[in-house]
């Protein structure tokens, strides 16, 4: 007999208490065991349902309906007991976006490995994460560019590096970020846009980010296995990547004023100026 969402939504809440129980270190003398595994669909409550058994919902429009209700990521990267589980959002930006609008926008040419200053105010030498982790990509962009006195992302000054609250007015520092860096603007602010504000108000809101050139390609790589990302995706009602151009968060190494992007028709890096039009995707940790 098939499971129904409802049943396996309460076996996962059971599993991840168990889970919680195991230790890497051997609190209950159990091995580390991750809470997500690269398939997983995790709903706004924080429970998963496993991509093979949400294969079976689609000979159920119920099931699958339930599912789609609540559904905000897929599991591209198991945690590890260094790492937590990435997880990409199910809809992208498609339409295409700029990771830096035009060659006037203050951020297009500088080099964000500059000397600035930390948010605990000390000096020091900030690497642009942009090969590894996309987290803080963004924020180092902010720091080195207030450091520079060309804070024009939007972001607060000084040491406060603090998103700006959503404000569509033309003058606001939402609306600036917006504008400057509409494909950054499109990932942090995920869990509260249109089309995707099923994570608005849940624990899944905030913590969305664009993918550095190596998330990207985890995300490539998992799908290798049997179209387990791209599978999940469409299980959920969201967008696939078929073999399109997204980009990261990484600026190119030699070339200041452009950014690599991931073909996902062939797991190709490339890279072009950074006011080009790539869809977009965003993604999350999940512990």
């Amino acid at each position: 007999m098939k499971k129904t969402l409802f049943t396996v939504l309460a076996a996962s809440v059971l599993a991840l208490a168990l889970t919680g129980c195991s230790s890497a270190t051997g609190g209950s003398g159990s091995s580390f065991t991750p809470k997500y595994v690269v398939g997983d669909i995790v709903l706004n409550d924080g429970t998963k349902v496993a991509y093979s058994v949400a294969k079976d919902y689609a000979d159920d429009s119920q099931e699958l309906t339930d599912l789609q209700a609540k559904a905000i990521a897929v599991i591209f990267r198991a945690a590890t007991e260094s790492k937590p589980a990435l997880g990409v959002g199910i809809k992208h930006n498609r339409s295409g976006l700029a990771w830096c609008k035009d060659s006037n926008v203050n951020g297009y040419n500088v080099n964000f490995t500059d000397t600035v200053v930390t948010p605990e105010g000390e000096a020091g030498s900030l690497t642009f994460t942009g090969k590894t982790d996309g987290s803080d990509n963004f924020m180092i962009m902010a720091r080195t560019l207030d450091n520079q006195d060309k804070n024009d992302t939007g972001l607060k000054s000084s040491n406060n590096y603090a998103l700006p609250a959503k404000d569509e007015s033309t003058s606001s520092d939402y609306s600036t970020l917006k504008t400057n860096y509409p494909a950054f603007e499109f990932a942090y602010y995920y869990g509260k846009n249109e089309g995707h504000n099923i994570t608005s108000g849940s624990d899944f809101e905030n913590g969305w980010y664009l993918p550095s050139e190596s998330e990207l390609n985890d995300i490539y790589q998992a799908n290798k296995t049997d179209n387990v990302i791209e599978n999940a995706l469409g299980l959920t009602g969201g967008n696939k990547f078929e073999g399109s151009k997204y980009w990261s968060s990484s600026q190119y190494d030699f070339l200041v004023d452009y950014a690599y992007f991931l073909n996902f028709s062939n797991g190709d890096w490339y890279y072009h100026y950074k006011y080009n039009d790539d869809y977009v995707c965003a993604v999350r940790a999940f512990n």
